[in-house]
């Protein structure tokens, strides 16, 4: 049995709501939804209290997962260990040259190991995965809570000290934690039981029967001078929204980025990414038009 599946009837056996549950644990109750469809899952913290909660033993929620989870390009260490092997029968000038190529190679296998990533926090609004050892954070989900025309959301540039270079990430066990701006709290209305009560995505907005249209919500997205990868973005959302006549509004998050002019990866263009190496435009995200 899955994590979702074993969450839910976890909590239909207690005979509780949605919301009960997330104002048990301290998070919203479109993250539980969003749990038991699936669409993610809880930081350590909100795992440690579900088991808590429920009265179960430690990973109770884990036993079911798979061994091999998604941590991205983790090989590398395996090729960073053969250089430190040849490292020890090469001569005192190739062991410097080598080694100077093995410190190149391993600052990037830590900084995408996901089980270097310790740390999910909260921070500005902002998900912030943190690894100390390769001292870099990723920026993850943004929560808003309030809208206004124009809105601008900005990537901090660091976290307790650690610069903050990665948009998205993957968390300890290789937890996937896409940059992705949520307005759940803002738009979505339906109880808990409703078709409409979680959040859609663009390709099951096909399967809809009821009349409905799509609006798309801009804002203003900073991206400063640290970020050096976009790693995992995720801008296929659609929250809906229930009128009084049945009808159906899905509300889809844009954005117009502007970058930092100090940045050396990026650079933004009528409000889209490219990356400075290629002039390439960076695709992951829905741009305002």
């Amino acid at each position: 049995m899955e994590f979702k599946e074993k969450l839910k009837k976890a909590r239909n056996e207690q005979k509780i709501s949605q919301q009960a549950l997330a104002d048990a644990i301290f998070v919203s109750r479109s993250a539980v939804a969003k749990w038991e469809l699936g669409l993610g899952m809880p930081c350590d913290e909100s795992m440690e209290a579900l088991e808590k909660y429920f009265g179960v033993e430690k990973n109770y929620f884990l036993t079911d997962m798979p061994d091999e989870v998604i941590v991205r390009k983790n090989i590398k260490m395996r090729n960073a260990k053969a250089v430190f092997c040849i490292l020890t029968s090469a001569s005192i000038i190739t062991l410097l040259v080598l080694l100077v190529v093995s410190v190149c190679l391993i600052i990037p296998v830590l900084e995408e190991t996901s089980l270097l990533y310790t740390e999910s926090v909260a921070a500005n609004g902002f998900r912030i995965g943190v690894n100390r050892i390769a001292k870099v954070c990723y920026a993850a989900e943004y929560e808003c809570t309030a809208y206004t025309e124009k809105l601008g959301i900005t990537i901090p540039d660091e976290y307790d000290g650690v610069p903050v270079k990665r948009i998205g990430g993957f968390y300890g066990r290789g937890l996937p934690q896409p940059f992705s701006l949520s307005y759940a709290e803002l738009y979505m209305n339906a109880p808990e039981d409703s078709k409409y009560a979680s959040v859609f995505s663009g390709e099951h907005l096909q399967y809809v029967d009821d009349e409905f249209s799509v609006v798309d919500i801009p804002v203003v997205l900073n991206i400063g001078e640290n970020i050096e990868t976009i790693d995992y973005v995720d801008m296929n959302k659609y929250y809906p929204h229930v009128n009084d006549d049945g009808s159906i509004i899905f509300y889809h998050i844009t954005v117009y980025i502007n970058c930092s002019e100090e940045n050396q990866f990026f650079y933004s263009k009528d409000g889209k990414l490219y990356e400075k190496k290629t002039d390439k435009l960076i695709t992951d995200f829905a741009y305002s038009d």
